[in-house]
């Protein structure tokens, strides 16, 4: 499944990495709700019933070379399992890699998850 986002970013090559990984970071939280939409949407791969209540949180972006990122995010999620002291709350710390093309768009390589099997619950 080809997933693909746009975020268009003007990159001034005179600021230092880190000023522009600043400025990247605060773009990508601009528009968290559409990488939120594409990361946090199904969480199959953890629970057939695994619900993130507060979002994705964006903790860093860092320079991986030439115009290539990373980018470290984290969002909590629910399983609700129906009896008391048993739903599981935790928590997800992941990240993903991403390009600044020459025209500005920023290319995102999403995580790609196995669906669980019910052969792991045997």
């Amino acid at each position: 499944m080809d997933r693909k986002m746009t975020i268009i970013y003007k990159i001034d090559f005179s600021k230092t990495k880190e000023a522009t990984c600043k400025e990247l970071k605060g773009l990508i939280e601009d528009n968290i709700h559409e990488l939120s939409d594409e990361i946090i949407s199904d969480l199959s791969h953890i629970d057939d019933r695994a619900q993130s209540y507060t979002g994705l949180e964006i903790i860093s972006v860092y320079h991986s070379g030439r115009d290539q990122y990373s980018l470290e995010y984290k969002f909590d999620y629910n399983i609700y399992n129906g009896c008391s002291d048993l739903d599981v709350n935790d928590d997800v710390l992941d990240s993903m890699s991403f390009t600044v093309l020459d025209d500005g768009e920023l290319e995102f390589d999403f995580p790609e998850y196995e669906k669980r099997s019910t052969f792991e619950e045997l």
